[in-house]
């Protein structure tokens, strides 16, 4: 229950005692070497570190509260913000804003004068900072949605285009666009039938490019010292300039790189990247670089997300 923040008193000691050895460093009026180090060893209040105290999804007791603060206080933490959240944890009996709620507040505030800790509160639960049903979906967080249609030209065209993703039923026309389709586009990955493989044996690869997103493939996370990856290789040189990749379900939030290779053995990285948290709706990562021409293309997980069970790709 307790996230302890990290402190950054280490850099700055390091930095006067090498200011030390050269010479450099003159201390204040009435300040001796001992004073500053015992600065360091014993901290006053004011210089110690707060940390986010996260009371999570109402799962909190006052036994808990005095366990967690004698502990930070045990530790030199010299006060604490608490953070109501819900990270997926089963509902706990003390509710957000109840009296039993704040009978918590009220014995934390206690505990931590006792001890002689500093209590600070988030403004609201969750982590908007400001966010609540009290603010209307017009003035929430917002996001840009598309929806796209193919035609053939020149010609007009009269229909009612295809409705983008809305939230909470809220959706606002921005622009409507229309531009000759780019060159590269004109034809589906899959027309192109590269061979997909992977770093482990009998690799479902033809699920990569089916153009449904509800279909993946998975790749087990690899050894210690191991890499896992997926390659594709093409009969002929493929020319390209931008990768898209759209991840399955789980926790996807790896460091990659895209390769190119014309021999399939010797690669060289077009684009180092992270695949970023998902949101409510499919996420697509587009990388760009520029144009090359290669019969091998490799996605490499160089460092998968340390809370992965596995790694799942649904398009690229």
């Amino acid at each position: 229950m307790v996230a302890v923040g990290r402190m950054w008193a280490a850099p700055l000691l390091l930095g006067l005692l090498l200011g030390a050895s050269s010479g450099q460093v003159s201390l204040p009026q009435g300040v001796s070497p001992w004073t500053l180090e015992e600065g360091f060893l014993r901290p006053p209040d004011s210089a110690k570190p707060h940390t986010w105290w996260h009371w999570c999804n109402d799962n909190i007791s006052q036994e808990g509260i005095t366990a967690d603060l004698e502990a930070m206080k045990r530790v030199g933490i010299g006060g604490v913000q608490i953070f109501n959240v819900d990270v997926g944890v089963p509902a706990g009996p003390v509710k957000f804003m109840s009296e039993a709620w704040r009978g918590m507040i009220r014995h934390a505030l206690r505990e931590a004068d006792r001890l002689g800790l500093e209590v600070c509160v988030h403004n609201c639960a969750g982590w908007s900072s400001s966010g609540g049903p009290w603010v209307r979906p017009e003035h929430a967080m917002q996001m840009v949605v598309m929806s796209e249609v193919r035609v053939s030209g020149p010609a007009s065209l009269d229909e009612v285009l295809p409705q983008p993703e809305t939230r909470r039923d809220f959706y606002r026309d921005i622009a409507v666009l229309a531009f000759r389709t780019p060159e590269g586009e004109r034809r589906k990955m899959a027309e192109f039938a590269p061979q997909i493989t992977a770093s482990v044996e009998k690799f479902k690869g033809s699920v990569l490019v089916d153009g449904d997103l509800a279909t993946f493939a998975v790749l087990p996370l690899p050894k210690p010292g191991q890499m896992a990856y997926l390659q594709l290789e093409f009969p002929q040189p493929f020319q390209a300039r931008s990768f898209l990749l759209v991840p399955g379900p789980g926790n996807n939030e790896h460091q990659c790189a895209l390769q190119a290779s014309e021999d399939g053995k010797n690669f060289r990285t077009l684009r180092a990247f992270s695949i970023p948290r998902p949101g409510p709706t499919p996420l697509k990562v587009s990388v760009n670089f520029d144009p090359v021409s290669a019969r091998f293309y490799r996605l490499a997980f160089l460092r998968p997300s340390p809370r992965a069970q596995r790694i799942t790709v649904a398009e690229v």
